[in-house]
């Protein structure tokens, strides 16, 4: 009976071995999926092109290192014109680049490509800029001519 009573102890360890592997298994991708570093806040706003809605595109917000800001970079759409990046993708405040990408909407298609967003209405501008540590409305203002275009950032009420 004694030796019956030590393998029941055995085998109870191991299920205990077991269950804390699996438990750790099942913990370990929730490590580091908790907020981390500086509050980022919520931008969004209106894209124009010669004062018409850019009607598909991107705006890349990356933290200006020149500046001692290393924030993550954020890649925002453009459609018709908006774009929003909510606060868990958004900026954190400080100085940053932005760079706005500009095409026409219509989509394009061939042997061997697809592009969703069209044809470049002009190539990438960029500019500086220094964001508020709190929720922002923005307007970029893309200006000129198709080949030697000029960013402008005005931030709104």
């Amino acid at each position: 009976m004694e030796a019956n009573v030590n393998k029941y102890c055995i085998d109870l360890n191991r299920l205990r071995s077991l269950v804390c592997l699996a438990t750790a298994a099942l913990a370990l991708p929730l490590v580091g999926c908790g907020p981390t570093g500086p509050p980022r806040y919520r931008v969004e706003g209106e894209a124009t092109f010669n004062g018409s809605p850019i009607p598909k595109g991107f705006v890349l917000f990356s933290g200006d290192a020149t500046q001692q800001n290393d924030a993550p970079q954020t890649v925002v759409p453009i459609d018709a014109g908006k774009f929003t990046a909510a606060s868990e993708k958004g900026v954190v405040g400080g100085p940053y680049i932005v760079q706005v990408k500009g095409y026409d909407g219509v989509k394009q298609t061939g042997v061997d490509m697809i592009v969703p967003e069209g044809l470049p209405l002009f190539p990438e501008v960029q500019t500086k800029i220094d964001f508020p540590t709190h929720d922002a409305r923005l307007h970029l203002k893309v200006t000129g001519t198709a080949s030697e275009p000029s960013l402008a950032v005005e931030i709104l009420p």
